[in-house]
């Protein structure tokens, strides 16, 4: 349908020489509502309590923060608007499947990192895991990679096979990403 993806920026005016950066995503899932208001709730918070909360202070002085609230705003929309697809995971892309509430792609397992690992994607069109027709495939997944690739410093990407073993400088790697789900009771990191 065509909603915008926005990213907000939070930084704050302090003259550090070198200041990490944070993305934070949430919404990926379009059934996951409470992920975009946990993470707004955050930021509120994280602004409300620079400079009387030391710890805050401490972060927004160091690290600059952006936060995509919402990764999947069609599928998002249609949840919040349809009795029928308040469970919907998939972005709106129509497949092969001939269900059209089974249609559409798992935009987790569209990333082009690790894409078509049958270890937790799917190939089939219905599958709730189906990782779309190739790598980066789906408009919302492009987005979220351009933007990405616009705050995170070319050094600190590794491209290839040996991705998972690659070992990161401590005293380099300024970055961090961060993917908030609200399904299952776990942390991946």
């Amino acid at each position: 349908d065509g909603h915008d993806i926005w990213a907000l920026q939070i930084i704050s005016s302090a003259n550090t020489n070198k200041k990490g950066t944070m993305l934070v995503m949430s919404g990926l899932h379009a059934r996951e509502l409470t992920p975009p208001e946990l993470v707004s709730r955050w930021a509120e918070e994280l602004i409300r309590g620079y400079n009387t909360n030391a710890d805050f202070t401490s972060v927004l002085d160091s690290t600059d923060i952006h936060i995509i609230l919402q990764a999947n705003p069609d599928a998002r929309n249609l949840v919040e608007t349809s009795s029928l697809n308040r469970m919907r995971r998939k972005n709106l892309r129509r497949t092969a499947c001939s269900n059209s509430l089974s249609s559409g792609v798992d935009l987790n397992r569209n990333f082009p990192f690790l894409w078509g690992d049958d270890s937790g994607s799917s190939s089939n069109p219905c599958s709730q895991t189906y990782r779309g027709s190739g790598p980066g495939s789906e408009p919302e997944v492009q987005a979220v990679v351009r933007y990405a690739e616009s705050i995170f410093p070319r050094s600190q990407r590794v491209v290839g096979d040996d991705v998972i073993n690659h070992e990161y400088n401590d005293t380099t790697t300024t970055g961090i990403f961060i993917d908030v789900h609200s399904y299952g009771e776990f942390m991946v990191y």
